[in-house]
């Protein structure tokens, strides 16, 4: 059509085009003016509906006189062909300048107050726009926005019909309803409100809703509401709340995101009611923003840093994730007050509850009448189940991603609450679900523990860490999920353990792990959540996973790790006042995620066996590994001696060499029985690794394996996840100093150790074969999306040489001559994959259908693999009679 005369209009260039319409760039050849011509396409305008939304679109603008909407100049046809004559606009749409990034503040507030005015003249028409969204705004070059395309306006008042009445044929020949499509979804599925969704009646706070997620994304460059399909976004739009958009961009002021949210809330008898009631609240923003009375929201620009603690250091992972539970506080356990009344474990029943062999927690009901719990098959769900007769459904699909240690019933027994990880995060979110299924509703964001619920139902507790600023931090909010409190904080080196807090019968305290290397010992601390104070401090001298109140108050049950148990995790009963602990289970097996009924002495727990075996492989046969004859616990570490033979792990920290055949196993640094995760150096016979010293301090260790007084490389209180050179001179390993990581250098044969690297988070160093280079895993900060990458830095250190996006769900990272691998658990089964610099999406180097993957190490020249295969059985189990 260009150089085409349309009426007295000329063509000159196509602008642009959507589903209501194409626009050309047109001379108005009487005013010599130039105008923006809009079309209906032809199998469109063949449509008596689409048809009746173009003429409507003209009539409907054209009654609104306002600086910031498009201006009308004509409505024609022209050779069949309907067009409207609009003011032609030069600049760019808001979704060009939002661009996926946040926009500075003051055009941001500019640009917001315009289109609420321009709304507010709308709606005092009587005309709801329906379509309000980035691409039907636009910004002139002179920085004003104009709202455009009333193509699914609806005329919604008498005013409308009554001054200006739709005098085309084809129009009324149309009634409203089949305009407006009552029952169904009209406008753009990303800024739809709520009652757009339902397909239900819509007035000015429809326009008002989709102008908010304009505002999210003015302020954040991204959708709250995101989706791979309409249905996914939909459930968004109706049942979950977006993340807070100060963690997405922590310089937004508290005021802005106020407003946002207020203009996002479902119900539209709790959001702004009017568009000048949302401009007013905008003015009011920018002028206190201009005067320099505006105060950050410093509290919640901080909550964009929050994260997991840093998974860079197994050994910490090993402490902080079983909940290494230590603690300080102003007041000692033992009052003067009647022993505790006794626990009789030898009458004790315990019944299997499930048997699949992969459930991952559990939680019993109150009333002792449900388990819920989660499994794994090709993918994560939830269970709920019937106790007694064994019936079960599903209450949350399967999907990717992990849920969080931690579920648990409402006090009534009608929902559950469940932490949720999507793939790729490494923080949760919590959830309420329906307990007999449902739709899940998300509560809170960002969480690094499950969520205790109080007593009386009122109340939320959970566990959220800050790396930024290198907290742990206790926190209590409101059922719903909101007004959070801060109820204790502590540093990242003795902070509070990641399994939920637990709290008392009568709702007046909680207790909460908190992992510490000190020489204060280990400890549960009892907190009151009235006042945040320390009420109790009981000292356990073991690594405490998770703690449970019993029904009466008189003690907890713990699952707990002491060397007597070969650091096996084991049930026991504590006192809360006076009285010795009592061990419930002595076995050979694992426990974790205990959950007790509150009208009996009845809990559950979920037991894990472990068997696994070892296996070698040629590099180009991986999917051949030839089994190695092995005891059914080793494997938790591996590595490969210089001789060929063989250095493994067992799940009791022992260190065993055998030969790559099995034979002559023998036990090695057995002066050391807290040591862990070694890695052997070079040609010579010296492995280094993590001990925890008499203080419960973590220091990396060097030791011959012919035997000899281990050296301390390092001297703690947090130093981990160690690695050492081929040429056997020196290691790497990771430390905490001044709420970071560091990388640290240091010989092996005595000198002075020097910093490498230095910020962020760093996991599992390894080193290349030439000794040149070390790799690591870190994870970017809460604000860039939580994404994990593989860094490769000079030995002698420098600026990175690689960086590439990572799977952050990945374990055991390990560096290759020109790429990294890790394994991966997906589906049930685990496997090792290989990612290189370019960016090319990594591959699988096993295809193996089935098993756990405990570890792997490649030769040193790299045409071996050694790895431990097995299974991980795990499963509910009930605990009845406990007295």
């Amino acid at each position: 059509m260009i150089g085409q005369n349309i009426s007295h209009y000329r063509i000159v260039e196509k602008l642009g085009g959507g589903g209501m319409g194409v626009v050309y760039k047109a001379e108005d050849t009487r005013l010599h003016r130039f105008v923006a011509l809009k079309f209906l396409p032809d199998e469109v305008a063949r449509n008596s509906q689409s048809l009746g939304r173009f003429q409507r679109e003209a009539q409907a603008t054209s009654a609104l006189n306002h600086p910031n909407i498009c201006t009308i100049h004509d409505i024609g046809e022209e050779n069949g062909q309907a067009f409207i004559a609009m003011e032609f606009l030069d600049g760019a749409t808001l979704k060009h300048l939002i661009g996926n990034r946040p926009m500075d503040l003051e055009t941001l507030l500019s640009l917001a107050i315009e289109i609420a005015d321009a709304l507010d003249a709308a709606h005092s028409e009587g005309i709801i726009h329906r379509d309000i969204k980035p691409a039907n705004i636009f910004v002139t070059k002179r920085g004003h926005a104009k709202v455009l395309d009333f193509g699914l306006a609806k005329l919604s008042f008498p005013k409308v019909s009554q001054a200006h009445p739709i005098s085309s044929q084809a129009t009324t020949e149309l009634r409203e309803e089949h305009l407006t499509s009552p029952g169904s979804a009209v406008g753009t599925v990303a800024y739809m409100s709520p009652e757009q969704v339902r397909g239900r009646g819509l007035d000015p706070r429809s326009d008002l809703f989709s102008f908010g997620v304009v505002l999210y994304e003015m302020a954040t460059g991204m959708l709250p509401f995101r989706g791979d399909t309409s249905g996914v976004i939909f459930d968004g739009i109706l049942n979950r709340e977006p993340l807070a958009p100060v963690r997405l961009n922590p310089d937004l002021p508290a005021k802005l995101e106020q407003i946002i949210n207020k203009a996002l809330e479902k119900d539209r008898n709790l959001r702004y009611q009017t568009a000048a009631e949302l401009r007013a609240d905008l003015k009011r923003l920018k002028r206190d923003s201009e005067s320099g009375k505006l105060a950050v929201n410093e509290s919640a620009a901080a909550s964009v840093k929050r994260t997991t603690l840093a998974p860079e250091m197994r050994w910490a992972i090993f402490l902080v994730l079983l909940g290494v539970l230590a603690g300080a506080g102003v007041y000692t356990y033992k009052f003067f007050l009647p022993a505790a009344p006794a626990v009789k474990p030898q009458n004790t029943t315990i019944t299997r509850l499930t048997q699949s062999g992969n459930v991952s927690d559990a939680a019993i009901s109150t009333d002792g009448k449900w388990l819920v719990y989660a499994r794994l098959d090709q993918k994560r769900s939830l269970w709920v189940r019937q106790v007694a007769t064994g019936s079960e459904a599903p209450v949350v699909q399967p999907q990717e991603g992990r849920f969080a240690p931690g579920l648990a019933f409402s006090p009534d027994g009608n929902y559950v609450y469940y932490g949720y990880i999507p793939a790729g995060e490494s923080h949760a979110d919590i959830y309420q679900v329906p307990s007999l299924g449902g739709a899940s509703k998300e509560l809170i964001h960002d969480v690094d523990s499950g969520v205790a619920v109080s007593p009386d139902g009122r109340s939320l507790a959970f566990i959220r860490h800050v790396h930024a600023k290198n907290e742990s931090r206790l926190v209590v909010a409101d059922a719903d999920g909101i007004n959070e409190r801060v109820l204790a904080t502590r540093g990242a080196q003795d902070g509070f353990s990641v399994a939920p807090p637990a709290w008392s019968p009568d709702g007046k305290v909680l207790v909460v792990g908190a992992g510490q290397f000190s020489k204060q010992g280990i400890g549960l601390l009892i907190f009151q959540p009235v006042n945040g104070s320390v009420a109790t401090v009981i000292p356990t001298n073991s690594l405490v996973a998770m703690a449970q109140w019993l029904p009466d108050g008189s003690g907890l049950v713990t699952v707990e790790m002491r060397s007597g148990d070969q650091f096996r995790r084991q049930l026991y009963f504590r006192p809360y006042r006076r009285g010795e602990p009592m061990r419930l289970t002595n076995d050979l097996n694992q426990y974790v995620m205990i959950s007790i009924a509150r009208n009996s002495a009845t809990f559950t727990a979920v037991q894990t066996e472990f068997r696994s075996a070892l296996f070698t492989a040629a590099a180009n046969a991986l999917d051949e590994p030839s089994p190695i004859p092995s005891q059914p616990t080793d494997g938790s570490s591996l590595d490969w001696l210089p001789d060929g033979r063989l250095l493994t792990e067992d799940l009791d920290f022992h260190f065993w060499g055998m030969n790559a055949d099995g034979s002559n196993r023998f036990e090695i640094l057995k002066q050391d029985r807290r040591k862990r995760a070694p890695s052997v150096c070079g040609a010579g016979d010296t492995v280094v690794y993590a001990t925890i010293t008499e203080e419960n301090a973590s220091r990396i260790m060097s030791a011959s394996l012919s035997g000899g007084k281990p050296t301390a490389l390092s001297n703690g209180p947090m130093d981990t996840a160690s690695a050492c050179s081929p040429d056997g001179t020196w290691a790497v390993y990771v430390t905490q100093v001044d709420k970071q990581s560091r990388l640290v250098r240091v010989p092996l044969s005595g000198g002075e150790s020097r910093v490498v690297f230095s910020g962020g988070s760093v996991e599992a160093p390894s080193i290349s074969r030439d000794g040149k280079y070390i790799g690591f895993l870190s994870f970017e900060s809460e604000s860039a999306g939580q994404k994990a990458k593989y860094i490769v830095i000079p030995a002698e250190g420098g600026p990175p040489v690689h960086q590439v996006a990572a799977n952050g769900q990945g374990m055991e990272y390990r560096l290759t001559t020109d790429g990294f691998t890790y394994r991966l658990l997906q589906g049930g089964a685990e496997n090792i994959w290989y990612q290189d610099w370019t960016g090319v999406p990594p591959k699988p180097l096993t295809h193996f259908k089935e098993d756990r993957i405990f570890s792997y190490a490649w030769s040193q020249d790299g045409k071996r693999l050694a790895i431990s295969r097995g299974t991980q059985i795990s499963d509910a189990l009930l605990f009845s009679n406990l007295r």
